[in-house]
């Protein structure tokens, strides 16, 4: 779902012009926009937040590995194998598809495409500049982010043992918020809120923590947030309201959603059947998220052209009916990706692990 909501997002304004309502002043302008189909897909404008879900859920599964790990191989190092596998399952897909989106930038002689801005790229660092936060592929950001929560977690189970999770997470949250603090000073407020400042990663530790909590609660059978669909609702249309003022937005507004979702999360996970039809077509696309998530926001323009040169009409109602015909094609390159890039990679990490026996 998560992969979904941002592919739905970065196709928003091929339909109708924009990402997001825009601002007039520090409020949204309701009254600027550029077509009526604007309000219909509305929630689509939220797709952003699908990042927020990634992290909470990311941060879910890695410690509920790490706990099933410790629980299982007390005496063995988690941590050694835990980046192994992580560098062979995201790295060899992210350095062909980085590389492959730089070389066509060359090409079509992109400014600001600097051979510094590919080394930020290659070394996972780019989310620390404005020039390179979105130089090569917007949608990179998250993955460095990512990355350099993955090299946070060895404090997190340090602080966890001497302090618990519960006390680790508001370490990390009281971190969070005096970086927020520090933002909205070096924030110029007649500009967009810079993606630099506010997306920063030990800001944004904290929504990946969320996730972690929530495994080591679920595990232990109890429940973090006493999840309802009452809470659920509230949590939810407070999201969305914070996203209506600029500096709340910019503040607290991803990580309303990342809370929101954690909720969700728990109250699906408590009140788990079995798997519904629309559940088992969505596995598919969950294990090809990460190679639809690398390539998909500059493919979506190449394959509106393509479908526009095969006699689609130029119109927005065109345009939005033939989304899930976009979406369909970035799922089959997804899958492509998945299965020449993903997976070989894991395959030799494997190999390569058996041999030196980490």
């Amino acid at each position: 779902m998560a992969i979904l909501m941002v592919v739905a997002f970065h196709y928003l304004p091929n339909v109708t012009g924009q990402y997001e309502l825009n601002w007039q002043g520090m409020w949204r302008d309701g009254g600027d926009v550029q077509t009526s189909l604007m309000w219909w897909l509305y929630p689509l404008s939220l797709g952003w937040s699908g990042v927020s879900l990634f992290f909470v859920i990311s941060g879910f599964c890695i410690h509920y590995s790490f706990l099933k790990h410790a629980a299982g191989s007390p005496g063995k190092s988690f941590l050694k194998q835990f980046f192994w596998k992580r560098f062979w399952r995201i790295y060899p897909p992210y350095f062909v598809a980085l590389t492959v989106f730089f070389c066509l930038l060359l090409r079509h002689h992109v400014a600001g495409t600097t051979a510094g801005n590919y080394w930020s790229h290659l070394l996972l660092i780019h989310n620390f500049g404005p020039e390179t936060f979105a130089g090569v592929n917007p949608s990179f950001w998250s993955l460095a982010v990512e990355m350099q929560f993955y090299l946070l977690f060895p404090l997190v189970l340090m602080l966890r043992q001497k302090v618990g999770i519960k006390n680790t997470f508001w370490f990390f949250a009281a971190a969070s918020l005096l970086c927020r603090i520090i933002a909205l000073f070096l924030q110029d407020w007649s500009q967009l809120p810079a993606q630099h400042l506010w997306d920063f990663t030990l800001t944004l530790f904290v929504d990946w923590l969320l996730g972690a909590w929530l495994a080591e609660s679920w595990l232990a059978g109890h429940r973090l947030f006493g999840a309802s669909f009452g809470k659920v609702l509230v949590l939810g249309i407070l999201a969305v309201a914070l996203t209506w003022n600029k500096i709340t937005a910019a503040f607290l507004g991803f990580t309303a959603f990342s809370l929101w979702y954690a909720v969700l999360m728990e109250w699906y996970l408590f009140s788990k059947l079995s798997f519904s039809r629309w559940e088992r077509i969505l596995v598919p696309v969950g294990l090809c998220s990460y190679s639809i998530y690398l390539w998909h926001q500059p493919l979506l323009g190449r394959a509106l052209y393509w479908l526009h040169k095969l006699g689609l009409p130029q119109t927005l109602v065109a345009t939005l009916a033939v989304l899930p015909v976009v979406v369909l094609v970035m799922c089959l390159f997804g899958f492509a990706s998945y299965k020449f890039l993903e997976l070989p990679g894991i395959n030799l990490g494997k190999r390569l692990l058996t041999k030196i026996r980490l």
